[in-house]
């Protein structure tokens, strides 16, 4: 009785591991086919931000964000938008713009800050010429008729990821012997000086080399310069 006790133990516990090595094995492979699934998703997942990200930025390739101009009673947006144009030297008729507006201002800044006048182009051509100016053709309060004290500042309207980017760039830019940081065409660049080849800033990774004090290993873009950079100095 005893032998037959212990031979069936035996039995049994071969069984038990048998069944348990196959589950374990079917648990492996359901683990590792998830897995594979898991990075395809965040392959697709990561493709299409990037899409996303492209498409976000042609749309507001047409844009343009017009800073610290005075909000006034029963103003009209498109007027200040087409004053700000003629102060610049840029021929342009209510025609030309797809629609013009104040954007909201952050909560708890109501009371202090200007809200910002966005405004989108029906010519892309138009947006980049009045964008192209912006340094060259500086426009004021005092131009404007406005009767106050105060400078205009004209910027791309970024989408969030990029927006985001430039500001950690200006605070790079900062700590080190950069010079010059802007956007053009929905785009980050630094420069050294104003002879020195403009450097993109696609990635944070590229924030992290100019700390390190390494701005030749960055991407040199050797295309036009056309843009007036920003001088943070």
């Amino acid at each position: 009785m005893d032998k037959w006790l212990e031979e069936a133990k035996v039995e049994i516990m071969e069984k038990l591991k048998s069944v348990c090595t196959n589950l374990e094995d079917r648990l492996v492979g359901m683990v590792q086919r998830l897995e594979e699934k898991v990075v395809k998703l965040e392959e697709e997942n990561s493709g299409l931000r990037g899409r996303m990200e492209m498409l976000e930025r042609y749309e507001r390739g047409d844009c343009l964000e017009i800073h610290n101009v005075p909000k006034t009673d029963h103003e009209s947006v498109e007027e200040l938008v087409l004053s700000v144009a003629d102060a610049m030297g840029v021929e342009m008729t209510a025609a030309d713009i797809s629609t013009a507006y104040r954007l909201p201002v952050k909560r708890g800044r109501e009371n202090t800050a200007v809200p910002r006048i966005y405004v989108k182009f029906t010519k892309r051509s138009l947006k980049r010429s009045i964008y192209g100016n912006r340094i060259k053709q500086k426009v004021t309060h005092d131009k404007l008729g406005l009767g106050t004290d105060g400078k205009i500042y004209i910027h791309e309207h970024l989408s969030k990821t990029q927006n985001d980017l430039f500001y950690k760039a200006k605070d790079k830019v900062r700590e080190t012997s950069y010079k010059f940081i802007w956007t053009q065409d929905q785009r980050i660049y630094v420069r050294d000086n104003t002879k020195s080849k403009r450097i993109s800033i696609d990635t944070e990774a590229d924030l992290d080399m100019i700390t390190r004090g390494s701005p030749r290993k960055l991407r040199s873009d050797s295309r036009a310069n056309s843009s007036t950079p920003h001088n943070l100095r």
